[in-house]
């Protein structure tokens, strides 16, 4: 039985959700270098991605299955109460600027890693949050003055 790798993946989830949606229609998915990327996942790129493979005599299939999921049509929309609300207010203009910096994709960039865009988003929030802290211990406890001198 020959495999044949019909699509590859830049994050790991993707790939896993891909493979148990053709588990799921009854054909039999692998997944390659899932582990090995899992471990490291710097190795991701150098290996061209997460491979999904599936028997030759499944090939059509599949490939016909994961082209009308990446098109939507096994999609449920959502009931009225979980759409987002655009409307809401505004961002602070500091706070756009801080998240644009500290978000790889942009303040309002949208993803396929969430994993990693979690990561990134929570500790880029972190470090302003300690610059912050550390300007304001300077500025109130009035060791300014001091830094410069140890420093300058």
């Amino acid at each position: 039985m020959t495999l044949i790798v019909i699509a590859r993946y830049d994050d790991l989830p993707a790939a896993r959700m891909a493979e148990s949606f053709l588990r799921d229609a009854g054909l039999e998915p692998s997944l390659a270098d899932g582990v090995l990327t899992s471990i490291d996942p710097l190795l991701m790129r150098a290996l061209g991605g997460v491979r999904l493979s599936v028997p030759s005599r499944d090939e059509a299939e599949a490939r016909d299955l994961l082209a009308r999921a990446e098109a939507g049509e096994f999609a449920t929309p959502l009931p009225p109460e979980d759409a987002f609300d655009n409307d809401g207010p505004a961002v602070p203009r500091p706070l756009a600027v801080a998240m644009a910096v500290t978000m790889p994709e942009g303040a309002y960039g949208v993803s396929r890693r969430p994993v990693s865009k979690n990561w990134v988003r929570t500790t880029g929030v972190v470090l302003v949050l300690i610059m912050l802290a550390t300007l304001a211990g300077l500025v109130i406890f009035g060791l300014a003055a001091r830094f410069s001198a140890l420093f300058g």
